[in-house]
This record gives C-alpha cells, sequence and structure tokens, in this order.
C-alpha cells in the first residue's frame, strides 16, 4: 500500500456506470471491435457490458436475434415461452467472459 497522492490516482479506475453522450461514444467505436465483459445477462439477446478501453457500462442488444422475453415490462406479467431457457443458455456462454462486440447503432431510445 501506499499513501503517495499520485499513484492512488493513477491506479484507480474511472468507471463511468451511465453514458452521458451515446452518440458521441457511438461515432468514437461504431464498426470497430471492442473489448467487454459481459457484466449480466438480461434475456436470450441482451445484456449489460462492460466496454474495457472506454471504462464504461452500456446496454447492449445483438442484432438480428429474436428472444422470448422473462417480461414485457409490467411486475405480474409472466415470462414468454422458453424465455427461461433462453436466458441460461446466453449465461453458460457469455456472462463474466472476455468478448468482443461490434457496436453498430443506437437503439431508437437514444437517436
Amino acid at each position: 500500500f501506499t499513501t503517495d497522492a499520485a499513484t492512488v490516482e493513477n491506479s484507480v479506475r474511472k468507471v463511468t456506470y451511465e453514458t452521458t453522450d451515446p452518440n458521441g461514444l457511438l461515432e468514437k467505436i461504431k464498426g470497430q471491435p471492442q473489448r467487454a465483459i459481459i457484466e449480466y445477462v438480461r434475456d436470450g439477446g441482451s445484456f449489460k457490458v462492460f466496454l474495457v478501453e472506454q471504462m464504461v457500462y452500456v446496454s447492449f442488444n445483438l442484432a438480428g436475434v429474436q428472444c422470448p422475453r422473462l417480461n414485457s415490462g409490467s411486475d405480474d406479467s409472466q415470462p414468454e415461452p422458453f424465455a427461461r431457457e433462453a436466458k441460461y443458455f446466453t449465461e453458460i456462454r457469455l456472462l463474466n467472459r472476455d468478448v468482443y462486440v461490434v457496436v453498430n447503432g443506437l437503439d431508437e431510445r437514444f437517436t
């Protein structure tokens, strides 16, 4: 351990948990493979991803993939058929793994 303030400052990672400028991030990384870690699997095709070089967490949907959803937004809704199986299939293959992702665009909520 050290008490040197400069060493401590350079040793601490500055992680962003919410993207304040999604369009700026998209311009910087669009179409380029980005080193990432899958931190959370929401369902078979949606994840919370940590982009290592940018030190930012983003929600990520696989392009061209349709998976059954666990819930449709309301608390009392039942999962669609095979939603749990789709999530499990994805979790055992990707959760907490180092991967490369290619960002092609933003969801309509951010445009």
